[in-house]
Order: C-alpha cells, then structure tokens, then sequence
C-alpha cells in the first residue's frame, strides 16, 4: 500500500516538472518571437515562419541567427533574407520568391495538361517558384513518363516573367517526350526443353 502511495506521488512530481519545464519552454520562445520582426511577406505567414525556425529560436548569438537565415533558404521559398538588429529587435527582412500565376506544357502528346494537373497536386509543387520543388516536380513527371515506357523524355522548364509584377511568374516545360520503349524480343538462355520460339 505504502509503495502504490509513494509511486503515485513519483509520478505527480514528474509530470508537475514536466508541465512547468514545457512552460518554461514555451515562454523563452515567445519572448524570442516577439523580439523578432518580420518585414516583407506577403505570401507565407509568420506564423508559418516561425514554424520553420522554431527549432532556432534558442538566442540572439551570431550563430543562432545565421542558422535561422540558413533554414529559411532551405525551404526554398526565399529569394533573400537580411537581418538587422535594432536595440532589442531583430528585423528579418525577407523577399519571398514570387508566385506562379501560369503553368504551359509543350510537347506533351502522352499526357494532357488536364491529366498532368489532376495527378500533381498544384499547391505542392506550384504554391511559390520555388526551385527545389519544381525539381522535383521535373523528376516526378519523369518518373511517370518512364512508367509508361518513355525512358528517353527529356524535360526542361524556363521561367517567363511577368513585365509588369516582380512578384508573378509563368512557367513554361518543354517536354521531349522520345520514343517508347518496345520490347521486339525475348531470347531464353540456358533453356535445353523448350524452343525460344
């Protein structure tokens, strides 16, 4: 009876410092956000931001704020990022990449633009230019083209940009789609009971 009572005090304590630990966690990374300014967005929310640096937000050391410009860049959604400290303030300046506002397909016979749209989602490749996902994008569309055969499609993507909006682009994929590949013929070897043919 006496250990039932002592293991249930063990583990009172234990989530009492665990509930004042997350607190007291979660209190220093707020008051680093609200030391943090955020110029510049007008896409991406600062709440999503401070979701991408959260794991950053330990101090206002040189290397702390360098790592914080180095995740943002990483996500692929920033053309620039400064800092400047103001007293107590830190000012993160950003220029987002801009958005996409038209996607064009040429040379593509295999696949519609109708067909390429529905099966990639827009919002997870297209939401902003952002290189690494249009990569990705390029080797996903590959890969489907290679399903179906095309092991020779060859595509690129150049970016027009809009003449009176810095922040709008369209995309254009130039799409060589090659040949398929057919299989002409199957040659056994090794096999002494059957005839190839």
């Amino acid at each position: 009876m006496k250990n039932i009572y002592l293991n249930k005090i063990f583990v009172a304590c234990l989530s009492l410092l665990f509930f004042i630990f997350s607190n007291i966690q979660n209190v220093a990374i707020a008051n680093v956000e609200n030391k943090i300014n955020i110029i510049g967005n007008e896409n991406i929310d600062n709440e999503i931001i401070f979701s991408i640096i959260k794991q950053e937000l330990n101090d206002y050391s040189e290397d702390n704020l360098n790592q914080i410009v180095k995740t943002l860049y990483k996500t692929g959604n920033f053309k620039n990022i400064e800092i400047q400290i103001d007293g107590e303030i830190i000012n993160l300046i950003i220029q987002e990449n801009p958005s996409i506002r038209n996607i064009k397909y040429n040379g593509n016979k295999r696949f519609k633009k109708d067909e390429i749209n529905t099966i990639f989602d827009r919002r997870e490749y297209f939401e902003t230019f952002n290189p690494y996902k249009i990569d990705k994008f390029t080797k996903d569309l590959t890969d489907l083209y290679n399903s179906y055969g095309y092991n020779l499609v060859d595509i690129k993507h150049r970016v027009v940009k809009n003449k009176y909006d810095n922040n709008i682009v369209d995309l254009e994929f130039d799409i060589d789609e090659g040949k398929i590949s057919k299989i002409n013929k199957i040659y056994f070897i090794g096999n002494e009971n059957f005839s190839h043919q």
